[in-house]
């Protein structure tokens, strides 16, 4: 998270990004079982960004947050929302490969960070910088 706030600076658009960590949301206020946890959300004018973190790298857990984030960018944010995938699991192509099924829109409109993009600050910082300012 401090990653993407230092992304933000170093782009000067601390006025255009806003940051919300770690909330939940109830897709019914009267039934406590809709619930769900966002780790992080940067809303940029009308799109969000959803980040979906886990420090685990098991393959099983990995893929269920990552589908997790596909399926909840639909409902929190529309056609315009974008996905980032942040897990400690070596070799993002694989996890590519898993999600490719998955019947949604928002498959194109995600970015994975895995382990290797995690160990190089500077180079982690720069794809978040990336990750803001498209569209």
């Amino acid at each position: 998270m401090i990653a993407v706030e230092e992304a933000i600076e170093e782009e000067g658009l601390k006025d255009e990004i806003k940051l919300y960590h770690s909330f939940v949301c109830y897709l019914d206020e009267n039934y406590k079982k809709s619930q769900f946890e966002i780790d992080l959300v940067a809303l940029k004018g009308y799109q969000i960004i959803v980040f979906t973190c886990t420090t685990d790298s098991t393959k099983g857990l990995t893929k269920s947050k990552s589908f997790e984030g596909l399926h909840r960018v639909e409902q929190l944010g529309g056609e315009h929302a974008k996905l980032c995938i942040v897990n400690m699991r070596e070799g993002k192509e694989e996890l590519d490969r898993e999600l490719i099924g998955f019947n949604s829109n928002f498959y194109k409109s995600k970015e994975i960070i895995s382990r290797e993009d995690l160990r190089d600050y500077d180079y982690l910082v720069k794809k978040l910088r990336d990750i803001l300012k498209s569209r």
